[in-house]
């Protein structure tokens, strides 16, 4: 009641939650809430290594490393440890793995830097960490890796696609999807966008019958039909002129007859997608269920 029915600023909050913890957070506050840019964590041996933007001070940072055992089939955790991060470089002590994920938990708002053995098992097995908030740390770092140059459209695009095959949690599925389309339609080379499509595709039917995903997984399909058939050249470009009504366009596809039995809602149009001789046949279906409830 401090502060009730009055107008309070920034310094106010601050002085609250500084009261509340015990702690002065004037660097705090300086670092994280007057300074612009995203710290870059790095874990060189046992150290964490923070680079900054503009000859900035590294920001502090609290967050978990999690260490896993690759050796066999499945990804088994060794260890999970807490560290406060003060300046640009702070000692780790850590448990011997293969797989070392800094920053598991998302706890810190950083961009992190894997060591190359970690980083190629994360995309390989992304699967196969149980923590959601840890896979989609993993997610995240390989479209900022993506963006720096360091990992390859295909790689990113396979792991998304094996996270896919077996994801369960609600709050990643559309994400995901939305990540890996555009990867495999935006970023991956004309020669591989076709195959990263069909193997996403793949892996987005096994979610149609998720009740969660269901709507997610139909609009996906229907962008990848329809991105598909433009590189096929069956339809304008992106951003170019339609063909108009009675145009002799070789690109222009005739409308596509009905397939017969084909009932209503998602296993109607399964059985309509088995049952389709043309391709433009399931394009149809999976647009008109995309567009509305099943």
């Amino acid at each position: 009641s401090r502060y009730a029915f009055t107008n309070t600023r920034l310094d106010d909050l601050m002085d609250c939650y500084a009261r509340a913890s015990g702690r002065d957070l004037s660097a705090w506050t300086k670092a994280w809430l007057d300074e612009a840019g995203t710290d870059v964590i790095s874990l060189v041996g046992d150290e964490l290594v923070v680079d900054t933007t503009d000859e900035q001070a590294p920001r502090p940072h609290h967050l978990d490393i999690a260490v896993f055992d690759a050796s066999g089939d499945a990804l088994v955790a060794v260890g999970r440890s807490s560290h406060e991060v003060t300046g640009q470089r702070t000692a780790v002590d850590l448990p011997a793995g293969d797989l070392r994920l800094v920053n598991a938990g998302d706890y810190t708002f950083a961009a992190v830097k894997p060591d190359p053995t970690s980083l190629e098992l994360m995309l390989a097995r992304i699967q196969q960490l149980t923590d959601p908030l840890d896979r989609a740390l993993v997610a995240a770092t390989a479209g900022q890796l993506l963006l720096l140059g360091d990992v390859a459209p295909r790689e990113v695009s396979a792991a998304l696609t094996r996270a896919l095959s077996s994801e369960t949690s609600p709050a990643l599925i559309e994400p995901f999807l939305g990540q890996a389309l555009q990867v495999a339609d935006r970023w991956a080379p004309a020669a591989e966008s076709p195959g990263l499509l069909r193997d996403l595709a793949a892996a987005v039917v096994g979610l149609v019958d998720v009740p969660d995903a269901r709507q997610a997984a139909l609009r996906t399909l229907a962008r990848r039909a329809r991105r598909l058939r433009r590189g096929q050249g069956q339809g304008p470009p992106r951003g170019g002129p339609r063909p108009r009504r009675g145009d002799a366009s070789p690109g222009r596809a005739r409308r596509a007859p009905r397939p017969r039995g084909q009932g209503r809602g998602v296993e109607g149009v399964l059985r309509g997608l088995r049952r389709a001789r043309q391709p433009r046949d399931a394009r149809a279906r999976l647009d008109v269920l995309a567009s509305r409830p099943g």
